[in-house]
């Protein structure tokens, strides 16, 4: 299965052709519209996965909870590829019922996580989108790497309309699923058009680069600017390859927890390790959500009309200083630009532009109180 990677080159080749023509360097988002494959697959006739494979025995820890038809939907989404980046507690209903089930298609949805059981299944199959409902929505709880290359495991993620990794700890999801059939099939069917999305720790695994805090404790605004290279502040490669979040990390329950300043301090370490030679941040609230089209633009929903309900998105431009990022230092990192979105704001994630104004923000952890504005997360 393949996109149509010419008109993704001659995207960048215009970009760089406008630069010139301009007398100036492309901009930020060239670097991301150039690694895009977002837009319609080339078939558009829904692939035969064959039978449903035997169900595989299950224990205290490999559970599978099925609501629906067990035969595949045999749908092509619609307008997919897409991603839902939900922030966290209560999930967003608009993004699930207006965005992600309409490229779903009335097709089957998936929901996979190492902890809890089957809480979304009746949530999501009850759901209907203008005239459209689930197939089905099956929960897999996985655990372990060997669950995770079962061929019953495989089968039902590869055939997905819909994917959604559920909250829990990311740690364990890369423990258990990286390098599997799982993550194969995931990839899969994103790239034939399907929905990839998550909460908490489920969206923290989107972007590529994803905070990865194995086996300790917690990383904390005060501890990224006392020392941004503190063993909490753990950073891991991709698990999926989503070339529209290509140089992007992400958080979750973000304003809620005050989580901006280990958001600076993850970019700067990326940075300053020269793992990537640009970088954003995307910042979720809780009961928020950013849903990215297939044309890499960010829609914003949120569950009500509370404060709170916003989502950042903070990036580097030639007035960002990294001034000091190295180990037991305090981080001191200037004039990061940060764009504050609210529900029914967009924001372009192939340019990183939106028709807000952006702020600009530092960190300083030889300074009291260490953000400059005091207050980060207004206006």
């Amino acid at each position: 299965m393949t996109f149509n990677r010419t008109l993704v080159l001659s995207q960048l080749s215009l970009t760089l052709l406008i630069a010139a023509f301009m007398g100036g360097p492309a901009t930020f988002g060239a670097s991301f519209t150039g690694f895009m494959v977002y837009g319609a697959p080339l078939e558009s006739e829904p692939p035969d996965f064959g039978p449903r494979p035997e169900t595989p025995p299950t224990d205290r820890d490999f559970r599978i909870w099925l609501t629906g038809d067990p035969s595949d939907a045999r749908v092509v989404p619609q307008d997919g590829p897409a991603l839902l980046l939900m922030g966290g507690s209560t999930e967003v209903e608009q993004a699930f019922r207006d965005r992600a089930l309409k490229v779903a298609n009335g097709g089957d949805v998936v929901v996979l996580r190492t902890s809890g059981t089957d809480g979304y299944n009746d949530y999501l199959f009850e759901m209907r989108s203008d005239e459209l409902k689930p197939n089905s929505v099956e929960t897999l709880r996985i655990r372990e790497p060997a669950e995770a290359n079962s061929d019953y495991v495989q089968w039902v993620v590869r055939s997905a309309e819909l994917i959604w990794f559920a909250g829990g700890d990311q740690s364990t999801y890369l423990n258990a699923w990286e390098g599997t059939k799982l993550q194969s099939a995931m990839q899969e069917a994103f790239e034939r058009g399907a929905v990839i999305g998550g909460t908490s720790a489920g969206l923290a695994i989107l972007g590529e680069f994803i905070y990865d805090p194995d086996n300790v404790d917690s990383a904390t605004a005060e501890i990224a600017a006392a020392n941004p290279y503190d063993e909490t502040m753990a950073i891991s490669g991709r698990f999926l390859d989503a070339p529209i979040l290509d140089s992007v990390i992400t958080d979750t329950h973000f304003e809620q927890r005050d989580r901006l300043g280990r958001l600076m301090g993850f970019m700067a370490q990326l940075r300053q390790d020269g793992r990537t030679g640009r970088i954003a941040g995307v910042g979720v609230n809780e009961q928020t959500s950013i849903f990215i089209d297939s044309q890499g633009i960010g829609h914003v929903d949120a569950q009500d009309s509370s404060a709170g309900r916003a989502a950042y998105v903070l990036i580097e431009d030639d007035q960002t200083t990294a001034t000091q990022v190295q180990p037991n230092q305090p981080l001191i990192y200037r004039n990061v630009l940060r764009t504050k979105l609210v529900p029914g704001d967009t924001f372009d994630f192939n340019t990183m532009t939106s028709p807000k104004t952006p702020v600009r923000l530092t960190i300083d952890g030889t300074a009291n109180p260490f953000y400059s504005p005091a207050n980060p997360y207004q206006p």
